[in-house]
């Protein structure tokens, strides 16, 4: 579970960072929704990822980066999606 949530905040990341372009802040539409599944897979895996055998949390560190970055590219998204007004 940990592998999905750090590749899927990469993938947003890279929508993210690919929006701030001029001209391309169109792809932060498709990029926010994406970092908001980022963030909810790393409080899945964060809640629910445990090893079978001691029971203990399992990839607390990559959660957490989920949940963190995600959060903080949601907000880079919904800025640069106001700057240009929410238009395409």
């Amino acid at each position: 579970m940990a592998v999905v949530s750090i590749v899927l905040t990469c993938v947003s990341g890279f929508f993210v960072f690919v929006g701030l372009i001029p001209c391309l802040g169109w792809v932060n539409w498709a990029a926010i929704p994406l970092c908001a599944l980022a963030v909810t897979s790393g409080l899945v895996g964060l809640f629910t990822d445990r090893d079978p055998v001691t029971h203990r949390m399992r990839g607390v560190l990559a959660h957490g980066f989920a949940i963190g970055a995600g959060s903080l590219l949601v907000l880079i998204g919904i800025v640069r999606c106001a700057v240009g007004l929410g238009t395409f």
